[in-house]
């Protein structure tokens, strides 16, 4: 029997894959409006201006800031998959 505490952490952390995802690719879109979401703890440390995010400008720092989004991504979705393959659903589901 699967637990239900189980599917719903693959289903948290494929949420939080996705989640990483749509904010790298809004970031162009949000720009315009002169707002971005990019965490603050990630931008700061690298000196990420708001400014530079704005202007989408291809900086070092900001490419990082996109590298460690993509990567927390990746990993939140490898673990996802590492965790839905030990669930052994059945292949034959009626709904």
């Amino acid at each position: 029997m699967l637990s239900s505490a189980r599917v719903t952490c693959v289903l948290l952390l494929q949420g939080k894959a996705q989640g990483s995802i749509r904010l790298l690719l809004g970031t162009k879109h949000h720009s315009v409006s002169r707002r971005t979401y990019l965490p603050a703890e990630l931008t700061a440390p690298g000196g990420v201006s708001q400014e530079e995010i704005y202007r989408l400008q291809d900086t070092d720092a900001l490419r990082e800031v996109f590298l460690q989004v993509a990567s927390t991504a990746r990993a939140h979705h490898t673990h996802a998959v590492e965790l839905n393959d030990r669930l052994k659903v059945c292949k034959t589901s009626t709904w």
